[in-house]
């Protein structure tokens, strides 16, 4: 139902909801729009096509995941940095199932579709920031000389892979792959 507060975040909840329900290519504008009760017309005033709105749910993705690990206390170092980053996911995921289930969907749509191109983009920027800050740590001797790669894979790879099986990750399996993915790396 369309919120009098907020279309835009109306139009993105039902996107959401028909995009799980029937896939991102088989859900179109007309269903979004009967779904929160927007005009087809006022719909595209606000999203040029379909692709923007995933594209603006793919940010709330990214924003969601960075303000939780901006909320989670760190100091300057390599573990605090990447304990704060798997905990910002972990309990990003877990209070947004259904986005995190999207944000999953989305990342492997952009290495082939040129719709989601400014996905893949971001994704390789920020892994050549991830790649130059870890390459500091290895300077500092902080963590393992491992490409990043494969450091990226052993931080954030266990919890990607529990938020695709749970939706709610209990708070002592959290600290656990927060603790997991400093022990994997650190030197």
């Amino acid at each position: 139902m369309a919120s009098k507060r907020n279309p835009y975040q109306s139009i993105l909840d039902s996107a959401l909801k028909l995009f799980l329900k029937n896939g991102y290519t088989s859900t179109s504008l007309a269903q979004i729009s009967e779904d929160c009760q927007t005009p087809v017309a006022k719909l595209e005033h606000v999203f040029k096509d379909k692709a923007q709105i995933a594209l603006a749910l793919w940010d709330q993705a990214v924003a969601g995941w960075t303000r939780e690990t901006r909320n989670t206390p760190q100091g300057p170092s390599a573990e605090d940095a990447i304990k704060a980053s798997v905990n910002g996911l972990l309990r990003w995921g877990s209070a947004n199932p259904d986005l995190y289930r999207l944000f999953e969907e989305l990342k492997v749509k952009a290495q082939n579709e040129k719709d989601f191109e400014p996905i893949k983009q971001q994704m390789e920027q920020v892994h050549l920031q991830g790649e130059a800050l870890y390459a500091t740590w290895q300077v500092l001797g902080a963590v393992k000389p491992i490409p990043w790669s494969v450091a990226s894979a052993l931080i954030v790879g266990p919890a990607y892979t529990l938020l695709s099986t749970e939706r709610v990750v209990r708070e002592k399996d959290r600290e656990f792959l927060v603790q997991m993915a400093w022990e994997a790396v650190k030197k």
